[in-house]
C-alpha cells in the first residue's frame, strides 16, 4: 500500500515552517502517542538539527495510548539524545513540564537580552508536526493555563479530522511569550503499508483520500490480533465483510456495506472506542527503522 499524497499547502507549510525558524527560540515538536515513530516528522526534526534550533518533541494523546508503552518510548527517545516529554492536552496532563521548558528557554532569552543592554525580550514558540496529533489542543492549553490569549488572535481551533488548521497565527500569551500554531504537515511519500495503516487509524489522513476498503481490511486484522474485534470471517468473507454482517451493515439487497464498517473501524480506532491502544510498540521498531522513506530530492531542505 504505497501512497502520495503532498498537497501544495503542505509543501508551503513546511517552507513556512524554515522561514519561521529564524524567529522563534523553542520548538515543541507534537507526535501522536499511539504511533511515535509513524507520526515523527524526520524531515522537521532534521532540519531543526541542521540549523542548532532547540526543540522538546511532545508525545501527545497519552489518554488514548497504553501507559507502560509511552514510557518505554520516553525511555528510547531521551536515550537517543531527543528531549522529550508526554502529555495529554486533552486532560491536561503533563503541561507542567512542559510549561517548564519554556521557562528555562525564556531564562536564557532575558539572560542574552540583559547582556544586550535590554530588560526584557519576547520568547516566540513553534507548535509543529504532522495532522491531527493534537497541535491546536496543545495550544488551546498552554494558552488557558497561562491566563487567556492576549494577542491579535483567539486560541487556536481544534478539530477530530486532520486539516483544522490552514493558516499560521501568532498567538500572545502572558509572560512575554508568543506562539506559533502551523498546520499539520504530512511527509511527500510513505512507502510502509504498515505506517501508512498507522497514518490513517490516528486520523493523519483525511478519509476522503483514503482507499477505504484497502484501509479498512488491514485495520480490521489489526484490531483482531489486538483482540478489540471478535469477529471471524465465514464463508469466504474477508474481516472488513465480516465486521459488516457482524453490525448490521447492509445494503439493498443484503449486501454488507463494507464502506460503512471501514468508516466504522476509523472513527472507533481515532476516538480510543476500544481503549487505550498503543500501535507502535519499542520492541517492534528494528534500528533501522525511519519514520519515512523519501527521496532526498522530493523536499530540498536548503531551499526552505
Amino acid at each position: 500500500m504505497s501512497f502520495s499524497w503532498f498537497p501544495g499547502h503542505m509543501a508551503k507549510g513546511l517552507r513556512q515552517i524554515g522561514e519561521d525558524l529564524k524567529l522563534v527560540d523553542l520548538v515543541l515538536l507534537v507526535v501522536d502517542a499511539r504511533i511515535p515513530r509513524s507520526s515523527r516528522h524526520v524531515q522537521i526534526e532534521t532540519m531543526l538539527r541542521s540549523r542548532g534550533k532547540g526543540y522538546c518533541m511532545v508525545l501527545n494523546k497519552t489518554d488514548l495510548a497504553e501507559p507502560v508503552a509511552t514510557a518505554a518510548w520516553v525511555a528510547l527517545l531521551r536515550k537517543e539524545g531527543v528531549a522529550v516529554v508526554s502529555a495529554s492536552a486533552l486532560m491536561g496532563r503533563g503541561i507542567e513540564p512542559i510549561k517548564k521548558v519554556v521557562a528555562d528557554v525564556r531564562g536564557r532569552v532575558l539572560e542574552r537580552a540583559r547582556k544586550k543592554g535590554r530588560l526584557d525580550a519576547p520568547v516566540r514558540l513553534l507548535v509543529a508536526g504532522i495532522p491531527n496529533v493534537g497541535k491546536s489542543s496543545l495550544i488551546n492549553r498552554l494558552t488557558a493555563d497561562a491566563g487567556g490569549s492576549r494577542g491579535r488572535t483567539a486560541p487556536a481551533r481544534t478539530g477530530r479530522h486532520p486539516g483544522v488548521t490552514r493558516s499560521r497565527q501568532w498567538i500572545a500569551l502572558p509572560g512575554g511569550l508568543e506562539l506559533r500554531d502551523t498546520p499539520g504537515i504530512l511527509f511527500p511519500r510513505i512507502a510502509s503499508r504498515e505506517m501508512f495503516l498507522h497514518l490513517a487509524a490516528t486520523g493523519a489522513i483525511k478519509e476522503d483520500n483514503l482507499p477505504l476498503d484497502e484501509v479498512g481490511e488491514g485495520l480490521a486484522e489489526l484490531l483482531r490480533r489486538r483482540g478489540a474485534l471478535a469477529v471471524a470471517p465465514r464463508d469466504g468473507q474477508s474481516m472488513l465483510e465480516a465486521v459488516a454482517a457482524s453490525r448490521g451493515m447492509l445494503l439493498s439487497g443484503g449486501v454488507v456495506d463494507v464502506e460503512r464498517a471501514a468508516h466504522f473501524l476509523l472513527k472507533h480506532t481515532r476516538e480510543g472506542r476500544w481503549g487505550p491502544m498503543t500501535l507502535e510498540k519499542v520492541d517492534d521498531v528494528q534500528p533501522e527503522d525511519t519514520p519515512t522513506t523519501q527521496d532526498d530530492d522530493e523536499v530540498d531542505e536548503d531551499a526552505l
